[in-house]
């Protein structure tokens, strides 16, 4: 800039200054919001974004720590968004890009109920029911898209064992799956405990019960209905180990004897809740399904 000085007889001077115009504002630069996707294979995903920067006194460059396009491992990775105008002014923004780990697991049975039936099993002198969890059955239903074999992944289960005071279908397991290298997989499915009845399962009926085809014992049950105490006379038995269990219409088991007997049982049901319950003999290898009633006192 040249500066000029003119006094009244027309006679000047001169002369000459430099401004210099110094660029202090930093950029503007934008972030694309945080970023969430699923793993593409063991080792992450290719994950694409776009940040923006501007300036009003010129350009911008934009720089990453991580560029997009590039894989991603499984997990949080926070990407640092530098931007530089033409004066050096810088301003950085971030976002993060998580990976979900690979969903390489799939359990056929989630959701799903499976049938657990109760034997008998001799335990010294007595006469014992249990039932097991055919575990293989429901380790057929998993498959594995990981490149890892069923047959090594690690497989657990809540419960696999169940007795008489499990009868009925509220029996809510987990099953637990993982993979080497992956986070668990889980979920839950419904077993109905029961007992292996060749007259015929128990299904809901308006009274709680529906009993079909019986296979009679010489028995007499008296009295019926009752006021707690129940008597079962039992006669001309090849076998002399009888089970005698009692479910309400719930199908809790209320009164359940294992013993080596012929002649009389006496079942007291003094305390229960008056109302219809279930009483189930078997002996000699066949079975007596009673309607019981109890009669408040």
């Amino acid at each position: 800039m040249v500066w000029t000085a003119t006094d009244a007889s027309g006679n000047t001077a001169t002369c000459a200054q430099t401004v210099i115009i110094t660029d202090n504002q930093p950029p503007v630069v934008n972030c694309p919001a945080n970023i969430e996707v699923k793993a593409q294979s063991q080792i992450g995903a290719i994950v694409n974004f776009v940040a923006t920067g501007s300036d009003l006194c010129g350009d911008v460059t934009l720089s990453y720590s991580q560029e997009s396009g590039t894989v991603f491992p499984i997990g949080t990775t926070t990407v640092n968004v530098t931007a530089t105008d033409e004066a050096d002014n810088t301003a950085t923004c971030s976002f993060t890009v998580t990976v979900k780990d690979i969903e390489c697991i799939e359990i056929g049975v989630c959701g799903k109920s499976v049938v657990v039936e109760l034997l008998p099993q001799r335990v010294r002198t007595t006469t014992v029911y249990r039932g097991y969890l055919n575990t293989q059955a429901i380790i057929n239903t998993i498959s594995s898209n990981c490149g890892v074999a069923v047959s090594n992944l690690n497989i657990q289960f809540s419960k696999t064992i169940f007795t008489p005071q499990d009868w009925g279908n509220q029996n809510v397991v987990t099953v637990t799956v993982t993979a080497p290298n992956q986070n668990p997989v889980s979920c839950t499915f419904n077993v109905i405990v029961r007992y292996p009845l060749k007259s015929g399962d128990l299904f809901a009926s308006s009274d709680g019960f529906d009993i079909t085809g019986n296979l009679d014992l010489d028995m007499q049950i008296f009295p019926n209905p009752t006021a707690g105490k129940l008597k079962i006379e039992l006669y001309n038995l090849n076998d002399p180990r009888v089970s005698a269990v009692v479910y309400n219409t719930n199908g809790a088991v209320v009164f359940h004897q294992e013993l080596t007997t012929e002649g009389q049982i006496e079942i007291d049901l003094t305390g229960k809740v008056s109302g219809l319950y279930l009483l189930r003999i078997v002996a000699d290898k066949r079975e007596f399904l009673e309607k019981i009633i109890l009669q408040a006192k």
